[in-house]
C-alpha cells in the first residue's frame, strides 16, 4: 500500500541526487574563487569532475554517505549559534572571528566522512580472507565499525558528553560574552 511516508521510490534516485549535490558544491567553489574566470567554463569543469567522480561507484556511495551527515551538522551549528545567542554570546567575534568557530565544523563533517568512507569501502562490502593454519575461507563481518558508531547508545553518550563538555567551558569561563 502506498503512503505518503513511503520514500522508497527516492532511494532509486540517489545516484542523481548525488551527481547534482557534486556538480553544485563544484561549481560553487568555482564561482567562489573565480578560478576560470567564465561561467560557461566553470560549469564545464563542474560537469567533468561530476561525470568523473558519478561514473566511479566508490565516489557516489561516499557522497550518499556524507550528506546526512552534513544536514547534521549544519542543524547542530545552527542550534548552537541560536543558543549561544540567546545566551549573549557575540556569534561574529566567537564563530566567524577567532579560530575555535572552525573546529564546529570541521570535526563532525571529518568524523561523518571517516563513517561514510568505511561504510562505502571494504567494511560495507565483507572481505573474504583465507585462514592460512586452516585453509577455511574466512568472511569479515561487513559494516561492523558503522554498526557500533552508529547504535543509539553511542550516539547518545556522545551527544551527552558534548553537552557536558561544553557546559563545563561555560562554567569554568573559557567562552567569554560579549
Amino acid at each position: 500500500m502506498a503512503t505518503v511516508f513511503d520514500f522508497g521510490l527516492l532511494r532509486e534516485f540517489s545516484d542523481i541526487f548525488a551527481w547534482i549535490l557534486i556538480f553544485a558544491i563544484v561549481y560553487g567553489i568555482l564561482q567562489v574563487t573565480n578560478l576560470l574566470k567564465s561561467r560557461g567554463l566553470h560549469a564545464l569543469a563542474a560537469m567533468a569532475i561530476t561525470v568523473l567522480l558519478g561514473v566511479t561507484g566508490g565516489a557516489t556511495g561516499v557522497v550518499t554517505g556524507l550528506v546526512p551527515w552534513f544536514v547534521i551538522t549544519g542543524f547542530f551549528v545552527i542550534f548552537l549559534m541560536v543558543l549561544a545567542q540567546f545566551v549573549g554570546v557575540n556569534i561574529q567575534q566567537t564563530v566567524f572571528g577567532g579560530s575555535g568557530g572552525v573546529w564546529w565544523i570541521f570535526v563532525p563533517l571529518m568524523i561523518g566522512l571517516v563513517i561514510a568512507l568505511v561504510a562505502a569501502g571494504p567494511f560495507a562490502r565483507g572481505e573474504a580472507q583465507i585462514d592460512p593454519e586452516t585453509g577455511e575461507k574466512i568472511i569479515t563481518p561487513g559494516k561492523t565499525v558503522i554498526n557500533i558508531i552508529t547504535e543509539p547508545k553511542v550516539l547518545g553518550l556522545i551527544i551527552i558528553l558534548s553537552i557536558a563538555s561544553i557546559t563545563v567551558a561555560l562554567m569554568a569561563g573559557r567562552v567569554t560574552s560579549a
